[in-house]
């Protein structure tokens, strides 16, 4: 991710979690800057990324934060079900790092233009 993010690095940060804990740690302390979006795969290492959604648009702190899926899945059940519980996009994932770029590339374009991140 940090790749294809790179070329957006004067406008966008990108901060990877290394776990949902974490995230989810970071997401809820105090005075810690909140981010603009975020981005979540449905296959986590021990979550699914489905119930982090769940639980992210159910904490009254943190449901108002865009969460856009990022996912290899292009099952249109994962896609409903994500929709919804309240995810603002679903991407799939492309096969070739080209595509990659395209998609993070009009990704960011339209949330500078909705004035959500830069």
């Amino acid at each position: 991710m940090e790749e294809v993010f790179g070329q957006h690095a004067e406008r966008v940060s990108l901060d990877i979690s290394p776990s949902v804990p974490q995230m989810f740690t970071h997401l809820r302390t105090p005075g810690l800057p909140r981010p603009d979006a975020l981005l979540l795969d449905l296959h986590l290492a021990g979550h699914s990324g489905l119930d982090v959604l769940v639980e992210l648009k159910r904490d009254p702190q943190l449901h108002h934060l865009p969460v856009v899926i990022l996912s290899g899945s292009d099952d249109p059940k994962d896609i409903a079900r994500a929709y919804q519980e309240h995810a603002s996009a679903y991407l799939i994932k492309p096969f070739t790092l080209d595509v990659l770029q395209a998609q993070i590339d009009a990704f960011v374009s339209f949330w500078q233009c909705c004035s959500v991140i830069g």
